[in-house]
């Protein structure tokens, strides 16, 4: 140690003594000189890669499929519930088409009647067909080409009827057809509608989501391809068990593009992910960029760098422990490294200058890969509510009077509300005469017929008639009081969720009036702590943008309950909470018959943002009485480098941005060993290291 210390104190009494001085790679000066003021330490020339490596975190997303009406709807029923299993064309939803049931309806029985009046008019024009040749005359051959000619143009007429029918409930079942929300793959349902917040839906509003967890796929955080900055890398991996495997961006269509283009919104950036790499849907991971691939070729920090006009020098330690100045050839530089094509050699000890403090007395640890995680508040939970019952007007008028309001149990058959649909007594009067007319006419009419088939033609008329007239009167004569005033009752039995009757307020078939939650209760619903309750802890602030809002599709749960821990797993979401601190809008591409479009989902009603999650236990459930603890993974990363956090260096230079650094242990020497990371990805103990050490290293602290 005496003898090390004289030798510093030569080294410096010399620089003193020199009138010139060199600086730092790419600086220059006069003569070979060494830096005046450093510690003077040594590494070896090792071998490594120039440039840098970014990373971002990211998520194994099952492939989702977004489910939507292309118009306006009223939604009549969701089929299915958050964690299902559907198959491809399974039902999901229906939309209100009631007006299109109808009017098919009234469409095939107009259809039916045109075909049964045909079939009775050829039998009656055959019947004064015969009457016309029976009678003879010289009249005779005018008469019944005249017949044929009326017979000719009413089958002309009746065909084209029949099409303009025909077509008509096509259009109708097209309607109808159009109501029914279908798979469009098989997969889990992973969202929703909620129908309390609102049975209408705008075009391309997600009624339901479902989820391939077979199709993986990995999201970086916040990523959106407009604005990726890692696009252009070339080089884009992970790892995973030690074991590195590459990925690359999964593209969207060029339709998908100009869309996103023209309406400045765009979707999440896609990237593979590996198979066998052994990722499951709900796992993070850290994605790495380089520009370009690695090459491995000698290097030395950019603190032993020295200049002299255009040359470059070091200080090498030669064999009787000496420093001499080398002149070395130079190749690519990043910001902390620098290619060395000639003029050393691997493992020679290479000066270099540090205002830091080395470590003295220190602990060495071996970097090794491992999963790092930081875990989530207690959040609170209870038992999820299943997709609730709509009931939807049949009567048109003025609503006058209202029996129940939110919050209200109702049993099927209680009396909801009273509208006054203006037909009054007079009203069914008039009806009544209108049936009694019909009857009489049809009386007379048949008096004077004499044919069968005449008979049997306005028999069949008078009767679809009738038909008509008592259908209308039936309908406006049910639950009618006389005075027009008609009471309307609950059709399921449950708790209101969204009452829409409003005394004074016009009606018409279809609308709205009540949402009523289901009795039965599902899966659990995990609600996140209340963003901003309390004071926020140092990790949490920390964390900042990067700790994320909700579990992932597929992560692991943990439930404690009066002691014990249960395991379950995160099996949807409610992306929307009501509250100030809301989560950025999800949106999804979708393209059907060539055509792209945007979809979203819409908010859940719910105070905070909100996942499902399935217990492995489902026996638990029913013995659920207290309110369990339950936790999930705001930062949970698999295979990655972490060195004690208290190891880690900042070098804050003036006006530059802050670096970091680790002591490496190299060759028996200390190498100040520069480091990317996210200071977020701490948690008081372990430091996630993006680029800058391998497993195996060892570091000193």
């Amino acid at each position: 140690m005496r003898k090390r210390e004289k030798y510093l104190a030569a080294i410096l009494a010399v620089s003193l003594f020199l009138t010139s001085c060199g600086g730092a790679a790419g600086q220059s000066g006069p003569e070979l000189q060494e830096p005046v003021s450093r510690n003077s330490t040594y590494q070896p020339v090792e071998t490594g890669s120039i440039g840098q490596t970014e990373a971002l975190m990211a998520t194994v997303m099952p492939k989702e499929y977004a489910h939507f009406y292309k118009s306006d709807v009223i939604i009549e029923e969701i089929a299915v519930e958050v964690g299902t299993y559907v198959k491809k064309g399974d039902i999901l939803a229906r939309a209100d088409t009631r007006e299109a049931r109808l009017q098919k309806e009234e469409l095939e029985g107009e259809l039916a009647q045109e075909k049964k009046t045909f079939s009775l008019k050829e039998k009656v024009s055959g019947e004064k067909l015969k009457e016309v040749r029976a009678a003879g005359g010289r009249s005779v051959r005018k008469e019944t080409a005249l017949l044929k000619e009326d017979a000719r143009y009413e089958r002309q007429l009746y065909e084209q009827r029949v099409s303009d029918l025909g077509k008509a409930i096509k259009a109708e079942e097209k309607k109808i057809s159009q109501g029914l929300l279908r798979a469009r793959h098989a997969g889990y349902v992973t969202f929703r509608k909620n129908l309390a917040q609102g049975v209408a839906a705008t075009s391309d509003e997600n009624i339901v989501v479902v989820a391939d967890r077979k199709d993986l796929y990995l999201e970086p955080a916040r990523q959106r391809v407009g604005d990726f900055k890692y696009k252009k890398y070339k080089v884009k991996y992970i790892y995973s068990k030690g074991r590195r495997y590459s990925v690359k961006e999964i593209p969207y269509r060029q339709s998908e593009m100009a869309l996103a283009e023209r309406t400045g919104q765009y979707p999440a950036v896609r990237l593979t992910c590996p198979a066998g790499a052994g990722l499951s849907a709900g796992d993070t991971c850290l994605v790495y960029f380089r520009k370009k691939e690695e090459q491995k070729v000698l290097v030395v920090s950019n603190d032993c760098l020295h200049t002299q006009g255009e040359e470059y020098f070091v200080y090498v330690k030669n064999e009787r422990g000496e420093e001499e100045k080398r002149i070395v050839t130079v190749g690519s530089k990043d910001d902390y490294r620098t290619e060395i094509r000639s003029g050393l050699k691997k493992g020679e000890l290479v000066s270099y200058s540090s205002s830091a403090a080395l470590p003295v007395n220190y602990n060495t640890q071996t970097v090794t890969w491992s999963d790092f995680e930081i875990r989530s508040k207690t959040g609170s939970c209870r038992s999820a509510d299943a997709s609730p019952y709509v009931q939807l007007a049949k009567k048109e008028g003025l609503i006058v009077k209202g029996a129940v309001s939110d919050g209200d149990k109702v049993k099927k058959g209680d009396l909801i509300c009273v509208v006054d649909t203006g037909v009054t007594k007079a009203s069914l009067t008039e009806l009544s005469l209108q049936i009694q007319k019909e009857k009489d006419s049809f009386r007379e009419t048949m008096k004077g017929l004499k044919g069968k088939y005449e008979k049997e033609l306005a028999e069949y008329t008078h009767n679809c008639t009738m038909k008509q007239l008592q259908k209308q009167y039936e309908e406006a004569n049910e639950g009618n009081d006389g005075t027009g005033k008609v009471k309307i009752y609950a059709e399921y039995s449950g708790t209101v969720a969204a009452c829409q009757i409003a005394t004074g307020e016009q009606i018409s078939v279809g609308t709205p009036l009540l949402v009523i939650q289901r009795n039965n209760k599902m899966r659990l619903l995990v609600f996140q702590i209340p963003p901003g309750s309390g004071k926020m802890s140092e990790l949490e602030m920390r964390l900042g943008d990067m700790k994320k809002q909700l579990a992932n599709i597929g992560e692991t749960i943990t439930f404690m309950l009066k002691g014990k821990k249960y395991k379950g797993t995160c099996t949807g979401y409610a992306v929307y909470g009501e509250s100030s601190v809301r989560i950025p809008d999800r949106r999804y591409m979708t393209t059907e018959g060539g055509k792209s479009y945007f979809s979203s989902n819409q908010p859940s009603g719910f105070k905070y943002p909100g996942y499902y999650a399935e217990l492995e236990n489902e026996e638990v459930l029913k013995k659920l009485s207290d309110i369990p603890e339950v936790t999930y993974a705001w930062v949970s990363l698999k295979d990655v480098l972490t060195v004690p956090a208290e190891w880690v260096h900042e070098d804050n230079r003036a006006g530059e941005e802050s670096s970091y650094y680790v002591w490496r242990v190299a060759e028996g020497e200390l190498v100040r060993q520069y480091v990317t990371l996210a200071t977020e990805l701490n948690d008081g103990t372990d430091q996630v290291i993006y680029s800058g050490l391998e497993a195996g290293d060892i570091i000193a602290g």
